[in-house]
């Protein structure tokens, strides 16, 4: 645990705040998102310090929320309610050619929406805003607010180009199967199918602009959630009335 001052405030963070490492948990996600491989698989990815990802906790949030890589990075913490457990995607920033980083809004209304935060991801969050206290105290001058979650040493935006560098890095490093940044986001949909999450939340949340766009995207997942409700409803017609 540290102390520091702090704009005239003492403020008492510790160094476990800062989310670097992919971690256990985050590479069975990627395992169970990227494909078919075995539970010892899984349980052989242990990554040490020497394998540390800077861009871990933006892995973590990517998957955990289905957001774009655009809306991630253009996310600022006016933006983000830790106490309800919500945040409101009303941004993007991109690297246009010629043009360099531009901010700009999400492409449809429905793009831009509210969203419900697992427990877990107000606690990465959390992790997040306690290692950019620490930055910016060892930043002091050189520290450049500008309200975004998700930022580089000194404060400024992470360029959304070094992300999608970094985790094929990652995806290599850790002989995990072939997954984009991108695919991600396709994995948070399909995981929400799959656990049966009604299609028209799974859409609102990925801000797509109708319900059909996100059945099309993920058809292959309907055959075996058909499979189940047949199930399901032949498993209540079996079931004997309850008498008096």
């Amino acid at each position: 645990m540290r102390e520091k001052v702090l704009e005239g405030q003492v403020v008492i963070v510790t160094r476990a705040a800062s989310p670097r490492g992919l971690g256990r948990a985050m590479t069975e996600a990627l395992v169970r998102a990227g494909a078919r491989v075995s539970m010892m698989d899984i349980n052989q990815q242990r990554p040490d310090e020497s394998q540390e990802t800077r861009f871990g906790h933006v892995f973590a949030f990517a998957i955990s929320t289905g957001m774009r890589r655009s809306e991630i990075c253009g996310l600022k913490w006016d933006a983000v309610d830790l106490e309800s457990g919500r945040l409101e995607v009303k941004a993007t920033l991109q690297r246009l050619k010629g043009r360099g980083l531009e901010t700009g809004t999400p492409k449809t209304d429905r793009s831009r929406r509210n969203m419900a935060l697992a427990p877990e991801t107000v606690e990465l969050l959390r992790d997040v805003q306690g290692a950019q206290i620490l930055a910016k105290m060892e930043a002091g001058p050189l520290w450049q607010e500008q309200g975004y979650v998700f930022t580089h040493p000194n404060g400024t935006p992470l360029i959304p180009d070094q992300i999608t560098q970094e985790f094929a890095a990652v995806i290599m490093r850790f002989d995990l199967p072939h997954l984009t940044f991108h695919g991600l986001r396709h994995a948070f949909a399909t995981m929400g199918l799959q656990a049966g999450i009604n299609p028209k939340v799974v859409s609102e949340a990925l801000g797509h602009s109708s319900v059909a766009i996100t059945l099309d995207l993920y058809s292959h997942v309907l055959p075996n959630m058909q499979d189940e409700l047949a199930s399901a409803v032949a498993n209540l017609l079996k079931r004997e009335p309850q008498t008096d």
